[in-house]
């Protein structure tokens, strides 16, 4: 039997296999084995189970005698960890991660199949999800590992037959007949009920909503890529689908994609519809902004402000702006007079003078239109005497140049 996916994975690399002894890990590893795969077995044992122990030896000396790396690592749950399913599938692959960076392994293997991306489409067709993709995908991203299921196209009676034709070890997880999870209700309740011809229409159906998926997020990708900014007006073309995609590539280029959920969705879409030009949503480090007409991603940290001080005229690069008192400019007169000079961020109460008047400078850049982002980390340069004496002008095409007397990055 054929698994398409391993044809094109590197021989001369390492893979690491999360293997639980069941029929499809095992006939996955039996194929790497024959194929001459360099692979590292990775096991948790989560000890719920009063075979979990013989499993998990049986597996070890399967190992053993091909001479196949084996590791291990038991669990132990308890009822304050919430969600077992949830928690279990976190510390597995917090482990499987752990041995990836540590043998510097190039993909991590698993052995779900096409009955497994049957139920998953079931059950997110019976919560009226809207997804970027139906069922179980073939290659996917797992914290930093690159995650391949090359027995996703095989269904779980090929396997069977497999294992038994091919004398391949395995052992019956009982958990599975239990109604105790969702997924065990689908499958035991539903889908084991289910014709043939039923079921293969569940698979076209799913196939063609991923090829309409698959449309939208190459139209979207090559509109708005790489994300880091999103034009508001640009949205009003699009439908539901390719917002919600949108939104989701734009959340995922700061943030894990375990920790997008629907309702980020509707709170940026509030964002969006609020009367408001500057507004944002709190999350941890970040704050999701909006700028007037612009959606950003920011960083608490640049928010937090900055200040140098010059004893003299020299050139002074930041990681905020490169300004050189060496060059003449005709923007700002400078004595020596005025040295040592202050450059740092708005303080609230900053009073700035243009021609014979007083401007607040926070009424200054509310004016300009100013991001509120780049208002925390616009330079002011004050003399030591605590008067400011220039402050850049903000336009929205401002364009760096190399020979500006100032360059804010």
């Amino acid at each position: 039997m054929k698994a398409p996916l391993l044809e094109n994975l590197d021989k001369k690399s390492t893979y690491l296999l999360g293997c639980s002894f069941g029929p499809d890990s095992m006939m996955l590893l039996h194929l790497l084995k024959e194929q001459g795969f360099k692979t590292i077995v990775a096991m948790v044992n989560y000890q719920m189970r009063p075979e979990a122990t013989n499993e998990e030896n049986a597996l070890r000396k399967y190992c053993q005698d091909n001479e196949i790396p084996f590791f291990l690592k038991r669990a132990k749950y308890h009822l304050e960890y919430g969600n077992f399913q949830s928690w279990a599938r976190d510390f597995r692959y917090s482990y499987f991660n752990e041995l990836y960076q540590r043998f510097d392994a190039q993909g991590l293997l698993l052995g779900h199949h096409l009955d497994d991306s049957i139920e998953t489409y079931v059950m997110q067709k019976r919560k009226g999800l809207n997804l970027f993709y139906y069922g179980i995908k073939p290659v996917t991203r797992i914290m930093s590992m690159r995650v391949y299921r090359p027995l996703i196209t095989a269904t779980k009676q090929e396997i069977l037959e497999y294992c038994n034709q091919s004398k391949v070890p395995y052992a019956t997880d009982q958990s599975n007949f239990s109604n105790r999870y969702q997924r065990n209700l689908i499958r035991n309740n539903y889908l084991l009920h289910l014709s043939k011809e039923a079921k293969d229409d569940l698979i076209e159906e799913m196939r063609q909503k991923n090829q309409e998926l698959e449309t939208i997020q190459a139209k979207i990708d090559k509109q708005f890529s790489p994300f880091e900014t999103i034009d508001i007006k640009s949205l009003e073309s699009l439908n539901n689908i390719e917002r919600s995609y949108l939104f989701y590539k734009f959340f995922t280029r700061v943030f894990p994609p375990k920790m997008y959920k629907s309702k980020y969705t509707l709170e940026i879409e509030k964002l969006i519809s609020s009367h408001k030009p500057n507004a944002a949503i709190n999350l941890k480090q970040y704050y999701i902004q909006r700028e007037y007409h612009f959606l950003r991603i920011i960083d608490k940290k640049d928010l937090n402000g900055y200040q140098y001080f010059l004893e003299k005229p020299v050139r002074l690069e930041t990681p905020y702006f490169i300004i050189d008192f060496t060059k003449q400019s005709d923007k700002i007169l400078i004595s020596s007079n005025d040295f040592p000079l202050h450059i740092r961020t708005m303080k609230r109460g900053d009073r700035y003078r243009i021609h014979d008047y007083y401007v607040e400078v926070r009424r200054l850049f509310i004016d300009w239109k100013m991001p509120v982002s780049l208002r925390q980390r616009w330079p002011l340069v004050v003399n030591k005497n605590g008067e400011i004496l220039y402050i850049p002008r903000y336009q929205v095409n401002y364009q760096p140049n190399d020979n500006s007397f100032l360059l804010i990055k």
